[in-house]
């Protein structure tokens, strides 16, 4: 999927000098950093980077685009999980939801950071 996002950016923008040989490593080298994003984020990432750029972009600056979008994607993955710990765990009779809530987070979070 990514071979053919990548071969619409490149409809969508200037590549002037570039051989057919060029553009195959090119297009190799993209594939090989970009192979961790799913599809509809690299879409969205072509997206930003056509509505201000008319050239093809260096890696670092698609990556510039694309990274916060995946750890936003992980970020709300996490907040997921943790929201189902906490269905699938419901507070005791003596505990406040909410107070619940922050310790099944909190040990979360010192779970992460200790391994």
């Amino acid at each position: 999927e990514a071979t053919i996002i990548l071969a619409h950016l490149a409809t969508l923008c200037c590549m002037e000098g570039m051989n057919k040989a060029t553009w195959k490593v090119r297009l190799e080298n993209f594939i090989g950093y970009l192979n961790e994003f799913p599809p509809d984020i690299l879409e969205a990432t072509c997206r930003q980077w056509c509505q201000k750029n008319k050239f093809w972009p260096a890696i670092s600056e698609f990556l510039k685009l694309a990274d916060p979008l995946l750890k936003k994607r992980h970020r709300i993955a996490r907040r997921f999980r943790t929201l189902q710990r906490v269905a699938d765990n419901p507070a005791p009779d003596n505990e406040v939801e909410f107070g619940w809530y922050l310790k099944v987070t909190s040990d979360n979070k010192e779970r992460r950071l200790n391994g």
